[in-house]
């Protein structure tokens, strides 16, 4: 979130490619494990792409708004 592509320090291990692909493949793995509330995840889809969309074409602060939108929403009662 608060590393836009051009933007992850020399120094990291992780790059933005590295960590886009992370949060892709986990989301793939959580999303259908989420049953009770298909709109939320839904609209954590819609956000993930706005994100990877806005960063893919150089709007980071677009990017970074989706981000914490999607890490305000108390990720941690979905089930």
């Amino acid at each position: 979130m608060t590393s836009a592509p051009d933007s992850y320090p020399s120094w990291s291990s992780w790059t933005y490619e590295t960590h886009m692909e992370d949060i892709r493949s986990l989301w793939e793995q959580i999303a259908p494990r989420i049953t009770r509330d298909r709109p939320k995840v839904a609209e954590i889809q819609e956000l993930l792409d706005v994100m990877f969309t806005s960063f893919s074409s150089g709007e980071k602060e677009a990017g970074r708004q989706a981000a914490i939108a999607i890490y305000n929403m108390k990720l941690e009662q979905l089930r």
